[in-house]
């Protein structure tokens, strides 16, 4: 055995020498390992964070594809002359932008918004200035007067204005009206 240890004492160097290397390597894994079980937690934690946040992004995601539905359905709304949809939607609008300024979707949905007003109040004294029919018989005033509330409530005009944006409007018509007469009495003749 002595003759053994002798004609081998190399390997066997060579064994403690990584005998000793994989202790300190083991030794390095274990501090390592012990590092990473005190950092889970702050993982966990992070994760966690992380998967909240991710939640309120979406909510806020779907919260701004409903505003820029309900932008959509504005200008539906004003096309179709739904004017008391299209107005109780602007109000809403007015009323996020108040709570909410800062927000850029609310700033561009308010800024689209405003864009549409000119067309609900172009349409709206276009209609004071046509023939108003409601359900085929002539109804004029009751019509009249639901169009100036619309115009109330946009806000654009003062009442004074309000006035008389709707006399002149209903001048355009009564020209209009008059001329129409007088074209057929002269055909008539």
């Amino acid at each position: 055995m002595l003759e053994v240890a002798v004609h081998n004492y190399r390997a066997f160097i060579s064994a403690a020498d990584a005998l000793v290397a994989i202790k300190e390597e083991v030794s390095s894994i274990n501090k390592h390992l012990e590092l990473m079980i005190t950092m889970i937690p702050n993982l966990t934690s992070g994760c966690t964070e992380f998967v909240e946040s991710a939640e309120h992004i979406l909510e806020k995601r779907q919260m701004n594809q409903t505003l820029l539905a309900n932008h959509s359905t504005l200008l539906e709304c004003v096309r179709n002359g739904n004017y008391d949809e299209a107005l109780d939607l602007e109000a809403f609008v007015c009323k996020l932008s108040t709570l909410h300024p800062k927000l850029p979707v609310i700033q561009a949905l308010t800024a689209e918004v405003r864009q549409t007003t000119p067309s609900l109040l172009s349409q709206l004294l276009q209609k004071l200035r046509s023939n108003i029919q409601y359900m085929v018989r002539v109804l004029q005033l009751p019509e009249c007067l639901l169009i100036i509330g619309y115009l109330r409530r946009i806000g654009v005009f003062g009442e004074y204005e309000i006035r008389l944006q709707f006399l002149r409007c209903r001048e355009t018509w009564l020209t209009r009206i008059l001329a129409d007469v007088d074209q057929k009495m002269l055909m008539s003749i």
